[in-house]
């Protein structure tokens, strides 16, 4: 009986490794799809076509919509600034999303290359320094500056 219980152990143990594999591989797929998606819209409107020429994809939604909510989290200064670790923890109980803590690091890893991100009639720029992060206001008038 306690060899078929090792065994019945041994085969959960791999078919969860497999398992959390397959959904790490998912979540890889998924983001490619969406960094692949965007690379063709921007390709698309620099050539002239247009955003009418394809149809939005679930994944690139639950990316902006991601984002969005990471912006909400973010604490707003470099002395405010929070690792990933403890943004992702935040960010779980509010939102409910069931993300992993790789892909929300990758996520907002990616927002500081990118912005600016507008929450309503503000926008923000994304930074880090030391593996924080954290959020600046970007003035109103800046574009009438430069």
């Amino acid at each position: 009986m306690n060899d078929i219980l090792e065994q019945l152990k041994d085969r959960h143990a791999k078919a969860k490794a497999r398992l959390e594999k397959a959904e790490k591989a998912l979540e890889s797929a998924r983001s490619e799809f969406s960094d692949i998606e965007t690379a063709l819209r921007v390709l698309q409107e620099m050539q002239g076509i247009g955003a009418s020429g394809g149809v939005k994809s679930v994944a690139t939604e639950v990316v902006a919509e991601r984002q969005s909510n990471i912006l909400k989290v973010l604490r707003e200064g470099r002395n405010s600034a929070l690792e990933p670790k403890e943004l992702y923890v935040y960010y779980s109980l509010t939102f409910g999303d069931d993300v992993s803590l790789d892909t929300f690091r990758t996520t907002i890893w990616r927002m500081k290359d990118r912005g600016p991100f507008a929450d309503g009639e503000t926008r923000w720029t994304v930074e880090n320094e030391d593996g924080r992060y954290w959020k600046e206001r970007i003035p109103q008038d800046y574009d009438d500056i430069f």
